[in-house]
């Protein structure tokens, strides 16, 4: 039988085989065609790294013919084990030596998918039997410790302004940025700023710009989130001034 070689760059392609010889050749089939078998046969995985790479595998998947029938059944451990080379260490399951766990990957499932797994009744997703036509994303996330390391506070800015009130000329003080330490790695998206007033965004950067837009005097209390992939991390959480 013919051997499936599939590669291809999101263009519109031939599917490439391989014949019984081991010699390339180039079929009539349509790549567009092929790959949503492919899909409807397979539990398709979306895993995104930390630092940005993604990578697609699709997993050969039981289904509901007879024939889809007879691929043999796999767990969402055994599946991550065989395409992207996952280690289990003292229970815990690595990729590219990070542990894949709750607090350090996001899953995310459609819905077909989330009920298909509800019905399985099992304690842990990694024991989860795959099923065809399944689709599951799974994004790395730094940890909270981590966030905090990269998102040290160094300083607030202070500065003086002179303003009239009722007919007199007042010098109040103003925080007009907070500035962080030497930030290592641009990993936040933005940063939520909470304020008594309310909750604010700002870009995120080497500092963050209060004045004019906001007069924060002295002694307000200020927390401040870094957004990153999969959650909001608090970063600083103190008085402003101190």
């Amino acid at each position: 039988k013919d051997i499936l070689k599939m590669e291809t760059i999101g263009i519109e392609s031939k599917v490439v085989l391989i014949d019984s010889q081991g010699q390339d050749y180039t079929s009539s089939l349509e790549w567009t065609n092929v790959i949503s078998k492919i899909k409807a046969n397979t539990t398709e995985f979306i895993f995104t790294t930390r630092e940005g790479l993604v990578t697609k595998r699709n997993v050969a998947a039981p289904g509901t013919t007879p024939v889809e029938q007879t691929v043999p059944e796999m767990t969402f451990k055994e599946a991550l084990k065989l395409s992207y080379g996952a280690v289990e260490r003292n229970g815990k399951l690595y990729m590219n030596d990070r542990e894949i766990s709750p607090s350090l990957a996001r899953l995310t499932v459609d819905r077909t998918t989330e009920t298909a797994m509800k019905n399985q009744n099992v304690t842990s997703v990694f024991d989860v039997k795959l099923r065809a036509g399944m689709h599951i994303e799974i994004t790395e996330m730094f940890s909270d410790e981590e966030v905090q390391n990269n998102y040290q506070f160094n300083n607030w800015n202070l500065i003086q302004i002179s303003e009239e009130q009722n007919g007199h000329v007042i010098v109040r003080t103003y925080v007009s940025m907070v500035l962080f330490k030497k930030i290592d790695l641009e990993i936040a998206s933005s940063y939520k700023v909470v304020l008594p007033n309310g909750t604010h965004t700002f870009p995120a950067g080497q500092q963050i710009n209060f004045y004019p837009m906001f007069k924060i005097t002295p002694g307000t209390s200020v927390k401040i989130y870094a957004i990153v992939p999969g959650k909001e991390v608090l970063i600083v959480d103190r008085q402003a001034g101190n």
